[in-house]
């Protein structure tokens, strides 16, 4: 049973506005539209394939919500050309996705093993301990595979990664279903924060060779007004309990506080104080050292008279620190960052009987996950070094005589604790 109305006029002070009726119960969409079509003096061509039953009853609506009166509850959508008006099953909207055309992979390893075995026996058993953390980015990889999961079965995509351009074809509703999700996906993927980081090294003195003590830094003074918000401790190795990875939120112009009262405590030398900037779940890198070079020699035999033949290969240690920071901005403005710093220091050189050279490192490694608000600060400490200085003391003048000067100069070793400590502030950066 179906009812149409003639349409009416609305005027407003732009221009009149077509407004229409109609009335239908349990009868086929094809009849449903051709009624309507035919009440309002409309052309309405439908694409074969266009079935179910629909039941409405509308007073007074434009065009663009009469059809989708009609037509949403089918699953079926409509578009015009020029006068006429086709009504169609499957729909295809264009999308772009603006993304570097890569794949970014990390993986961080440590590794321990314990060897026992006996000489009657001759047996061997192995005990191994592996830490690891993998970390690889599949963008467009990821990005089909969801898709594949919202399209229905008569539904298809296509993806040209090099123009960051996605076609789709499906049922309408599922192609809005994709529209949303995509949206989704950019807003989350294309926020972006600036990491501020300042990097100290402190010289410590014999009071507190422990650590920077940080229960005896007044946090509560106007001139370093903060407010502690999160701590998270880091029982990693390199981190001593004095220690912690804390976050604070301070007003600008109070961060010179911390750092006089860092005095306190020991000679404070700024390492380095960079600027990154970086993508929602995109790692960070920050490196500040040098690189150590080594050499590995490889003996082959040659063919018979050529003799054996030696090649010599080159690697590279980094002396220094390397801090990884992966932050995860929410959409109400909290930051999640994985803050993995490792700091290591050349102690000594070995040479194997062929001339091959390999490092002795001293190695301070932790990581951790902090959540802070955008402008917050985030302090982790407890990375602490022994070192031997090696100090010439000489008496003025009569230490400069040749011959005789060593009877009036020495040099003496003084072991040293240096503690590095790292200030990260993140802000997160508008996009227009």
């Amino acid at each position: 049973m179906a009812l149409g109305a003639p349409s009416g006029l609305i005027r407003t002070d732009a221009k009149p506005t077509r407004v229409f009726s109609f009335r239908a119960r349990e009868m086929p969409l094809v009849d449903a539209l051709r009624l309507f079509s035919r009440a309002n003096t409309l052309n309405i061509v439908v694409e074969p394939g266009i079935e179910g039953v629909v039941t409405v009853d509308f007073q007074g609506l434009a065009l663009e919500r009469a059809l989708a009166a009609l037509l949403d509850m089918q699953g079926y959508y409509w578009e015009k050309d020029g006068e006429l008006i086709v009504v169609r099953r499957l729909r295809t909207r264009i999308f772009t996705m603006d993304y570097i055309r890569l794949e970014r992979s990390g993986e961080g390893r440590n590794k321990a093993q314990v060897t026992s075995g006996s000489g009657r026996s001759g047996g061997q058993d192995a005990g191994e301990v592996i830490l690891s953390q993998q970390d690889h980015i599949k963008f467009w990889e990821e990005i089909e595979t969801q898709l594949g999961a919202l399209l229905s079965p008569e539904g298809r995509f296509v993806v040209n990664r090099l123009s960051g351009t996605i076609q789709v074809t499906d049922l309408h509703r599922r192609v809005e279903e994709v529209a949303t999700f995509l949206v989704n996906v950019r807003n989350s993927l294309y926020r972006q924060v600036e990491i501020q980081a300042r990097i100290y090294e402190i010289a410590l003195r014999d009071d507190y060779s422990l650590g920077v003590d940080w229960s005896r830094i007044d946090l509560s003074t106007p001139k370093g007004s903060f407010e502690l918000v999160n701590v998270i401790t880091a029982p990693a190795g390199g981190f001593v309990p004095r220690a912690a990875t804390a976050a604070f939120s301070f007003n600008d112009g109070d961060f010179e506080g911390v750092i006089e009262a860092l005095q306190e405590q020991g000679d404070v030398q700024v390492v380095s104080q960079p600027r990154i900037l970086t993508l929602n779940n995109q790692p960070a890198l920050i490196k500040v050292g040098t690189d150590q070079s080594f050499f590995t020699s490889t003996t082959t035999q040659g063919t018979a008279g050529a003799g054996n033949i030696i090649t010599e290969q080159v690697r590279s240690v980094t002396s220094g620190l390397v801090l990884s920071v992966t932050p995860q901005i929410s959409q109400d403005g909290w930051i999640m960052m994985d803050v993995s710093p490792i700091i290591t220091r050349l102690t000594d050189i070995v040479q194997s009987v062929n001339g091959s050279t390999a490092p002795i490192l001293d190695v301070k490694q932790s990581g951790g996950l902090v959540r802070v608000r955008d402008g917050q600060m985030v302090i982790i400490g407890g990375l602490i070094q022994e070192q031997l200085t090696n100090t010439e003391r000489k008496v003025p003048l009569l230490g400069d005589i040749p011959l005789i000067g060593s009877f009036f100069s020495g040099t003496y070793q003084a072991e040293r604790n240096t503690e590095l400590v790292i200030f990260l502030m993140p802000r997160i950066l508008k996009v227009t």
